[in-house]
């Protein structure tokens, strides 16, 4: 019985002994395939005759001046002014929500939110549905008109 047993284990051996060099076998070719690789890309790239192509001519008339394109100046956060419509109105709480319009100076996308008035009068007289101007510090409304 123990017999039995050794010969089965060397038999388990042995084939592992087998799968193991035929991994060596195949992978010891792996740094050949790679360099062989790398040689052909090289070789690909290569210009036809063996040399490298002429440089492009060069432009020797004066270029014209290179301009920056314009941009938008930047501004002071208290001067950024916004236009929207009035959506709702908390007087009690102090905040007024509008629909408004892209604020490029923010890089706001155009949207509804509610905003804090910093004096409860910039209130008196708005009604729902109104067309505003606005100015804002810090997400508070200081200043609001009729549009």
């Amino acid at each position: 019985m123990l017999t039995v047993r050794t010969q089965i284990c060397d038999n388990r051996l042995a084939r592992l002994r087998k799968i193991v060099s035929r991994r060596r076998r195949a992978t010891q070719f792996l740094p050949l395939i790679a360099l062989g690789g790398l040689a052909f890309a090289t070789f690909a790239n290569a210009h036809p005759g063996g040399q490298t192509p002429p440089a492009p001519p060069v432009n020797r008339r004066p270029s014209a001046p290179v301009v920056a394109p314009p941009s938008v100046a930047p501004k002071k956060l208290s001067e950024i002014e916004a236009v929207g419509v009035v959506r709702a109105i908390d007087s009690a709480g102090g905040r007024i929500t509008i629909s408004y319009e892209p604020i490029e100076h923010l890089n706001w996308p155009s949207g509804t939110m509610p905003f804090r008035v910093g004096k409860a009068a910039l209130l008196n007289g708005m009604a729902v549905g109104t067309k505003v101007r606005f100015r804002l510090e810090s997400q508070e409304i200081t200043d609001l008109k009729p549009f």
